[in-house]
């Protein structure tokens, strides 16, 4: 019981981040292949499996960086999402749709994390 309570915080606050980083929750949740979570409800039992938690985890720490980065401006937030970066082939935004972008902006913010402490 426990775990699902802990899956549903982790999707509840997935979409809060979406809703900031003005991205499109349907979209992310199906090309990350977690459709069903898209239409869960609060009393639903979300069993996500050991990956997914992990990537939404993931998910979750770059919007953190992003937020903490952006001093939490709403504008500067959608700005740094959608502007093309040098480290990247395409917006930021973009790479939130797929697993394997969702690691590259983790690790991108995980070398800022280590250059601050």
């Amino acid at each position: 019981m426990v775990e699902i309570e802990k899956n549903r915080l982790l999707i509840k606050s997935v979409l809060k981040a979406c809703k900031i980083l003005n991205i499109d929750e349907n979209r992310l949740f199906s090309s990350l292949g977690l459709e069903t979570a898209i239409y869960a409800k609060a009393t639903d039992n979300i069993k996500l499996k050991k990956d997914d938690i992990q990537l939404l985890v993931k998910f979750i720490q770059v919007y953190r960086f992003i937020d903490g980065f952006c001093g939490g401006d709403i504008e500067f937030i959608h700005h740094w999402v959608t502007t093309k970066n040098e480290c990247f082939d395409e917006t930021p935004k973009e790479y939130f749709y797929t697993r394997n972008g969702i690691q590259k902006l983790y690790e991108y913010v995980q070398r800022f994390n280590h250059l601050y402490k």
